[in-house]
């Protein structure tokens, strides 16, 4: 079963924490109004393509020009899990998928593909997220479907997600200012367009299929990068208008003789008593 998303999708990259962060949400790509399944995940532990056991030379070759046929073909969990003693603390990357990184390597002239392809690609080593909504029962519904170890009683009806023993997470893009200019080079292994492509299990499932031997993975993502929306300019609040007595109109006064001739309020003249007029001597 496939998942699309549902609605506005954003990835915060983290560079100076080394982590990749995204809180989606996903419908199945059949039904568009079925249930929704929340993706929460930080991919964390940033490494260079230099620690990955299927990019060195003893695995591809020229680090520079590898075999990626074999990377793509031969990079497995059996043959990870089996390497020498000296690439112990290697790890299970890159992964290459349909022969989309030596496509990469073959349009270098076109795209500007580095030596390797994978020169700038990132891999995460830990993730910290889980999997949750209504859509969450149907998807523990498709997992059990392929993977019926999986079925337990009482049922798991979670998931927080595992990135043990599978390829581990990778990202890349050359302009992440514009992403929809750039490349990943085959990153994403659909494509190569700037993406990320990580493979995952349930913690809670990982009993069921083999624990730490386990050579499987119940589920994937895969997306294209694309450039975050600008956001419309907030508008300056206009303060509200000060509250102002009205003034009363000015009448001229007329009640008396001697301010006829001045221009005076009313109240300011009744003030006077009409006995003299302002700057006058009484008398």
């Amino acid at each position: 079963l496939r998942w699309l998303l549902y609605g506005d999708a954003c990835v915060e990259i983290k560079n100076n924490q080394n982590e990749i962060k995204f809180d989606w949400q996903v419908v199945p790509q059949n039904d568009p109004e079925g249930p929704i399944l929340t993706v929460e995940a930080t991919f964390k532990n940033k490494k260079p393509f230099t620690d990955c056991w299927c990019a060195g030379e003893d695995f591809a070759g020229s680090v520079e020009n590898p075999n990626y046929g074999k990377v793509d073909k031969k990079c497995t969990i059996s043959r990870f899990m089996n390497r020498p003693d000296d690439a112990a603390d290697l790890l299970f990357c890159p992964k290459c998928e349909g022969g989309i990184c030596g496509e990469a390597n073959k349009k270098r002239d076109e795209i500007g593909s580095p030596k390797p392809i994978w020169l700038n690609w990132n891999f995460y080593t830990e993730v910290e997220g889980k999997l949750g909504g209504e859509g969450l029962a149907l998807f523990r519904q498709e997992v059990e479907k392929s993977f019926p170890q999986t079925k337990v009683e009482p049922p798991v009806t979670t998931c927080t997600l595992s990135v043990l023993n599978v390829p581990v997470p990778q990202f890349g893009c050359s302009d992440l200012d514009n992403p929809e200019d750039g490349y990943g080079f085959g990153v994403n292994v659909k494509n190569l367009e700037c993406g990320f492509a990580t493979w995952f299990n349930c913690v809670e499932d990982l009993p069921q299929l083999g624990g730490s031997a386990n050579k499987l993975h119940v589920a994937d993502i895969n997306f294209n990068l694309g450039r975050c929306p600008t956001p419309a300019p907030v508008p300056t609040p206009t303060p509200p208008p000060t509250n102002f007595p009205t003034p009363k109109p000015q009448e001229p006064c007329v009640d008396y003789d001697c301010c006829k001739l001045i221009d005076i309020t009313i109240d300011e003249c009744n003030d006077l008593g009409g006995i003299f007029c302002p700057g006058d001597d009484e008398n």
